[in-house]
């Protein structure tokens, strides 16, 4: 078969390597995520660092004109949640979104990010001579953080199908308390997701722990984020016992933790062996503490507080922490840690960021508040280059660990 009977043959969707089921890895592309109409691959030939293929997934269709008005309206929302996607994940100049369907006719999307500088700046992004378009294959680790940063980033834009509800844990004397659950999208792996108890900051149970929640469950770790202000009375004095317990390493908040991490572990499709925590200023030093009483797996704590005794952590799990420089309270803290962990033979990942702050992990937005914060001893203030390679160190402890 050649010529138009064989192009008639694809048209007609005969042996189309674009159609359901694909390989989600293969020679060509890394799977990134499976949308509402459409599947995310990131490519392997990077002529354009985090350029990516856009895949129309229910069936065979050759051309737009194949697909019903519903199909269409939700596969443009796919196609600019991609590109949203990628121009976060890489800090894209541009972005380029190129059908190129006269090798597969099957619909498709080449989302292409674009540098001030490539090899193509100013001129189409393809040309047959392969030497201009300088192609280059990542390794395999810099390739699978290229997934996750996309992953992550289609999480925070709400585009992933992932398994969202605010749920409610029960406590002692018939009281509960909220408790925000992100499953990753699709099946759990044979054996469960792993799981991480994430705890909030003295801010509470805000937009921002749901936002660490989810890029969590982009990464593959079914998450729960418990209210823990909940169950300590009303506010203010919630807060006030809540950081006492904290402060203490011991009170009813550890109860309210036990009973959190009891929830995720009997949740369908989660690892109950598997089960890690991380924690931010407050909710650090609640990981710590609540680490060393045994029961986890895996511990990152952010600036939080430090036992003086390296005893109140005997039995603790593996810890990867993070400080930051500038945070004059808590930067002896991180070092009383490291030594600490080192000296009971835990394996550990203690890092101190330079010229960053206290909370540099967490984004509660703009404001007088922030403005405050920064110009306290504190220096506290969201870094986003530093949280990116926190994210980064915490998910490589984590997949080794959990």
């Amino acid at each position: 078969m050649s010529g138009r009977a064989e192009w008639d043959a694809k048209v007609r969707g005969e042996q189309c390597p674009l159609c359901a089921p694909r390989a989600e890895s293969n020679a060509e592309w890394d799977f990134v995520a499976k949308l509402a109409q459409a599947s995310l691959y990131l490519a392997k030939n990077q002529t354009y660092t985090g350029q990516c293929i856009l895949i129309f997934d229910p069936r065979h269709a050759a051309r737009p004109d194949e697909l019903s008005a519903r199909e269409w309206a939700e596969l443009s929302a796919d196609l600019q949640a991609a590109s949203n996607a990628v121009v976060r994940a890489v800090k894209a100049d541009h972005v380029n979104v190129a059908s190129l369907g006269n090798v597969v006719p099957h619909v498709h999307w080449h989302v292409i990010p674009r540098f001030f500088g490539d090899a193509r700046w100013g001129a189409p992004i393809w040309t047959n001579d392969l030497a201009e378009m300088k192609v280059t294959k990542l390794e395999p680790s810099a390739q699978a953080e290229l997934v996750a940063k996309l992953r992550a980033a289609l999480a925070e834009g709400g585009a992933l199908m992932a398994v969202e509800t605010e749920e409610r844990v029960a406590l002692a004397g018939g009281d509960s308390m909220r408790a925000f659950l992100c499953l990753p999208d699709g099946a759990p792996p044979a054996g469960g997701w792993p799981g991480v108890v994430a705890i909030h900051d003295i801010m509470g149970f805000s937009p921002d722990i749901h936002r660490i929640a989810r890029r969590f469950a982009a990464a593959g770790y079914a998450t729960l984020a418990p209210a823990l202000y909940d169950g300590a009375g009303a506010p203010p004095l919630c807060v006030a016992r809540t950081v006492r317990d904290a402060g203490r390493g011991d009170g009813p908040a550890y109860a309210r933790l036990d009973a959190a991490r009891q929830f995720l572990a009997t949740r369908s499709g989660v690892d109950a062996t598997r089960i890690g925590v991380t924690g931010f200023c407050m909710g650090g030093g609640f990981a710590l503490y609540w680490a060393a009483r045994g029961g986890l797996q895996a511990c990152a704590p952010f600036y939080g507080e430090v036992p003086e005794s390296a005893e109140r952590l005997r039995g603790v799990c593996p810890v990867v922490a993070s400080f930051g420089e500038l945070d004059r309270p808590f930067l002896p803290q991180a070092k009383r840690l490291g030594e600490h962990l080192a000296k009971l033979g835990v394996p550990h990942d203690v890092k101190i960021y330079a010229g960053v702050g206290h909370a540099f992990m967490n984004d509660h937005g703009g404001g007088l508040l922030s403005e405050i914060a920064k110009r306290t001893p504190m220096h506290a203030a969201y870094d986003e280059a530093a949280a990116e390679d926190a994210w980064r160190r915490m998910l490589a402890f984590f997949a080794e660990h959990l």
